[in-house]
């Protein structure tokens, strides 16, 4: 007697894009399992706050006063400085005229503005001078170079 064989012989089925089989599910179940992973990572994410308090109409607005401001220009001729819009000043002048502003507004900026060839020395000796005074609320204006 023989054996008897059981096994059926194997097919090779090669696919091709001609095959009317039926439709190609896994690249279906791919966008739908990334899509779902998608959105259980982004489904617990807490929603991050700042507490910010903002105005009522009720308060109002109030007014913001503008600082004093004394403004010193340093010129390259002699006298070298000059005071708000008054004419230039020689240095014990000025020293006189800028403590009697500050004396009147002592919460005032000082603004130095020099000249582009203004000697440096008169700019130092300003800077020192409101440095000994303890000035601190100071701006050097610089204009741009054309």
């Amino acid at each position: 007697m023989s054996p008897l064989r059981l096994t059926a012989p194997l097919r090779a089925h090669a696919y091709t894009a001609d095959s009317d089989d039926g439709l190609e599910l896994t690249p279906l179940l791919d966008i739908v399992f990334l899509v779902v992973a998608f959105l259980l990572l982004t489904a617990n994410a807490r929603v991050l706050q700042l507490p910010v308090s903002l105005p009522s109409v009720e308060q109002g607005q109030t007014a913001v006063a503008e600082p004093h401001v004394i403004r010193v220009a340093v010129h390259e001729q002699a006298p070298h400085y000059q005071l708000e819009d008054q004419r230039p000043l020689d240095w014990p002048a000025l020293q006189r005229a800028l403590e009697q502003a500050l004396i009147a507004t002592p919460d005032a900026q000082v603004q130095i503005q020099p000249a582009k060839t203004a000697p440096a020395e008169a700019l130092i000796r300003l800077l020192a001078h409101l440095h000994s005074q303890q000035i601190t609320n100071t701006q050097l204006l610089m204009t741009p170079e054309a």
